[in-house]
């Protein structure tokens, strides 16, 4: 199993408020394991075997409107890819 993140854009604005225990059941409708949210963020982490991540975004895009009528911007990337980028992060002064 590979490690990944989510962030869904959006999702902590007054009108589309969703908890951390959405997010979970989210992950688990889109057979997703070990779905952790990321403190009050409106991002996921989860586990998933490894696979290309426009895959994951797919199956949480249609878990997403399913439970809750429309759609939102999700992107998912490996654990590995978000440790590469932060690691190469140009403004490291920032």
């Amino acid at each position: 199993m590979a490690r990944y993140v989510a962030l869904l854009y959006s999702i902590l604005l007054p009108e589309r408020r969703i908890r951390g225990s959405d997010l979970i059941e989210l992950a688990d409708a889109a057979g997703l394991a070990a779905p952790k949210p990321a403190l009050a963020s409106g991002n996921l982490m989860f586990e998933a075997r490894r696979q290309p991540a426009s895959a994951l975004e797919k199956r949480l895009d249609a878990a997403f409107l399913s439970r809750h009528g429309k759609p939102v911007p999700i992107m998912v990337r490996s654990a590995e890819d978000w440790l590469k980028l932060a690691a190469e992060n140009p403004f490291p002064a920032e």
